[in-house]
């Protein structure tokens, strides 16, 4: 089994449940491996607590494509294939993953967030070093796909329901329209809000189709110097029409405006 590491900039990280045109499935880790099937030629998302290193059987080679970026792995199979298991490790807890991946014609595409209870109890005991007993509990940095979920839910989200967790803040963003922020269409692009945690900023930005027709959205067309980008809609409807507005989360090293193009 050889060990594929990759680690993708300006790649979509997580489609929300809250708002789209699929629907998360979660499921809550129990140490049985977790059925996973993928649609041959369409890909399917699945995320895990934390950065991962994905084994690839070699029976896979030329079948599967494995890509990793930020805790999400993306699974796409060019022929069907019967259930192989694939080992996924984390990064930063050394914990290991199983999951019985297979491919067929009828297959969901629907994202897969893969939860951990264990993993998250063990993450909120933790001290700082070379703190001792009664040390004060520091909280952690939160990810990619925590701070994607924090800014999108800023903006959809009732207020009612809106508490920002323990060592993320509220920083200052230039609310000024970023220009071509998005190559190859014209598009609208006004930051809405900016947080920290750690070293990490995410920034909504909000997004408006001027053109005539509409507009796929691809990360890959993103300019600026982006550790991360999730867009809540991944297509914009010609300007005018409902649909023609939707938000991207962008994730940084510092902040929004030494980021920007």
């Amino acid at each position: 089994m050889r060990i594929l590491m990759v680690y993708l900039v300006c790649l979509s990280l997580l489609p929300l449940s809250a708002v789209g045109d699929t629907e998360t499935v979660r499921v809550l880790w129990r140490k049985a491996p977790v059925p996973v099937r993928l649609k041959v030629g369409a890909e399917r998302l699945v995320t895990f607590p934390e950065d991962v290193r994905v084994g690839v059987p070699a029976g896979l080679d030329g079948v599967l494509r494995t890509q990793s970026a930020a805790g999400v792995v993306y699974w796409r199979a060019d022929k069907p294939f019967p259930p192989h298991r694939i080992q996924i490790q984390g990064l930063n807890s050394g914990k290991v993953w199983l999951v019985d991946l297979s491919a067929d014609k009828q297959a969901p595409t629907d994202p897969v967030e893969i939860l951990d209870p264990a993993l998250e109890e063990s993450a909120g005991r933790q001290l700082s070093p070379g703190q001792g007993k009664t040390a004060k509990r520091r909280p952690n940095p939160l990810g990619y796909v925590a701070l994607t979920r924090l800014a999108a839910r800023h903006l959809y989200a009732p207020k009612r329901l809106w508490q920002p967790p323990r060592g993320v803040r509220r920083v200052a963003v230039d609310r000024t329209p970023v220009p071509a922020l998005i190559r190859l269409a014209h598009i609208e692009s006004v930051p809405a809000a900016s947080w920290r945690s750690g070293r990490l900023t995410v920034t909504a930005v909000r997004l408006r189709n001027l053109e005539p027709f509409p507009v796929e959205l691809d990360p890959r067309h993103l300019r600026g110097a982006w550790r991360a980008a999730t867009f809540q809609h991944n297509r914009l409807q010609p300007a005018g029409e409902i649909g023609d507005e939707t938000a991207v989360y962008l994730i940084s090293n510092g902040p929004f405006e030494e980021a920007a193009p």
